[in-house]
């Protein structure tokens, strides 16, 4: 998630995302200081305090401080049919993501959206049952 982005949420968006990452947030706290707990846990730095605006990472990819972990931008398939948004769970965090929409998601929820997968059966030619595995969630991983 950009800095940009961050300062764009809503107020409900904001104590979301704070949820999202694990960030504590008191009924009466403001925006701003939401905004700023969410930019630190995320490993950003405000471009007016004279940083660059992005998490420092290191050659994989990761967040080079402690606790902070990589954020995926997804999008999950949804139809007519199933419109609900869709339930992840990581020790004891869920997040519920909208299809349709391009969001932005720690990584290790990104394993769980990988994993989850169902049987499919198809009947054959000869009139048995066959089954493969297919994806839970039809999605993609934008970055």
């Amino acid at each position: 998630m950009e800095l940009q982005d961050i300062k764009n949420l809503s107020g409900e968006e904001l104590k979301n995302h704070a949820k999202m990452l694990d960030v504590s947030v008191t009924g009466n706290m403001k925006d701003e200081t939401i905004q700023k707990k969410i930019i630190e846990k995320l490993g950003l730095t405000d471009e007016a305090e004279g940083g660059a605006g992005n998490a420092s990472k290191n050659k994989s990819g990761q967040s080079s401080e402690p606790g902070k972990e990589r954020m995926v931008k997804v999008r999950i398939q949804g139809d007519k049919a199933n419109k609900q948004p869709v339930p992840l769970a990581v020790n004891g965090r869920v997040l519920r993501i909208k299809r349709n929409e391009d969001v932005h998601i720690p990584e290790s929820f990104l394993e769980v959206l990988k994993n989850a997968k169902q049987l499919q059966y198809e009947e054959n030619s000869k009139g048995e049952l066959e089954s493969s595995e297919v994806f839970s969630y039809q999605f993609s991983v934008l970055g």
